[in-house]
């Protein structure tokens, strides 16, 4: 879907208090009246897959890019699971090459080019 790294499902156990819940060291999951998602590492990457309820009137489908918190209403979403992202290869101009250890930081996830900035319209009064 991405088209970098491997998904791997991440297994362990989840450290925490009833409300929040460490995953994988760097992964928070705050459950409350919603479900405050949070992945505070400086060197992972997580993709989180959100399955809607039909009422919700969500409609799927949507890949969102970010960096902060997420949360979700516990009303609209039918079930979530988390992903770890690891790499496995990369290619620069060269062939592909296995990535060294996740630890060694030589493939980091990459970083999404800004949009472009947007167009300006000064739009002045009319002359009389």
């Amino acid at each position: 879907m991405l088209g970098f790294g491997s998904a791997c499902l991440m297994n362990g156990k989840a450290q925490g208090s009833q409300a929040e819940k460490w995953f994988d060291n760097d992964f928070v999951v705050e459950d409350g009246g919603s479900l405050k998602l949070d992945n505070r590492s400086r060197e992972k990457g997580y993709l989180t897959l959100v399955a809607w309820k039909p009422e919700s009137g969500m409609t799927g489908g949507k890949v969102t890019n970010t960096t902060g918190p997420v949360t979700l209403s516990k009303d609209k979403v039918n079930s979530v699971t988390i992903y770890r992202l690891e790499p496995i290869a990369r290619w620069e101009g060269s062939p592909f090459r296995p990535c060294d250890p996740p630890g060694l930081q030589d493939c980091p996830i990459p970083i999404p080019i800004p949009p472009p900035p947007p167009d300006a319209i000064l739009q002045r009064p009319s002359q009389p």
